[in-house]
């Protein structure tokens, strides 16, 4: 029965026979006899997009149940958007059959997609045993970006906030992130930023928000970045989350 269902979605013999290998017993985050569209079927007919599903599933549930209130609602808000997208941001059809070509042209774009959902799901880094405040002005000057070439400038901003700037440059591509605001609010050890935008991966784009938390701890600082909208700042492969050094 999957096999006639893979097989009206398009799917060649190759396709099927990853699907049927050892090596595909991951469990997506759905149940794969109930595939409905072009995108479930091909996740389910390949052994690695099944296997990030699983993963990003799991990763998803944990991150909600630990989240309470608007939070937890915003937190469903933005993974139903992300599935939502998938299917737009790698130009693969709503309905119908999908093309051999079309598959594998948006495979890399799909792995690459639920790599980087992945990661905005990972939990954010555990405070240190003793939650210990920082100044304020110990946070200012230069920070440089450890994943890849970058840095964040922290200065004193109006009214009290905190001016961010972050420009990093990632892959063998060169995809960049640039970041500038004014409104970051320092409390504690971490300095958080809400950006309210269009989210543009989706037709019309929507209203959607960037939620940025920046953790300090002695001369290193951790960025954390949550929603669709963050993608606003980067090129197609460009990040900016991870560890930051004083310079």
């Amino acid at each position: 029965m999957r096999l006639a269902r893979f097989a009206a979605a398009g799917l060649t013999a190759a396709w099927l026979a990853a699907w049927l290998s050892p090596a595909a017993r991951a469990q997506a985050s759905f149940d794969c006899g109930k595939a409905a569209t072009p995108i479930e079927h091909m996740i389910c007919a390949d052994p690695q997009l099944t296997e990030l599903d699983g993963e990003m599933g799991r990763r998803y549930f944990d991150r909600r149940a630990a989240l309470r209130g608007q939070e937890r609602q915003d937190m469903l808000d933005e993974q139903v958007q992300w599935l939502d997208s998938r299917a737009e941001r790698c130009r693969l059809p709503g309905s119908g059959p999908i093309g051999a070509d079309q598959a594998l042209q948006a495979r890399p774009c799909l792995v690459d997609a639920y790599r980087r959902r992945i990661a905005q799901l990972e939990p954010p880094s555990p405070p240190p045993a003793q939650h210990t405040p920082v100044g304020v002005d110990s946070i200012m000057g230069r920070w440089f970006y450890v994943v890849s070439d970058g840095e964040m400038t922290l200065t004193q901003g109006a009214r009290g906030h905190i001016d961010l700037s972050i420009e990093t440059v990632s892959g063998p591509t060169f995809h960049t992130c640039s970041l500038d605001t004014g409104e970051g609010r320092f409390a504690g050890d971490t300095l958080s930023v809400r950006i309210e935008d269009d989210d543009y991966s989706l037709t019309p784009p929507r209203p959607g928000v960037c939620r940025i938390a920046i953790r300090f701890v002695g001369d290193r600082a951790y960025v954390d970045a949550e929603g669709a909208v963050c993608r606003n700042f980067c090129g197609a492969r460009g990040i900016f989350q991870g560890e930051y050094r004083r310079k």
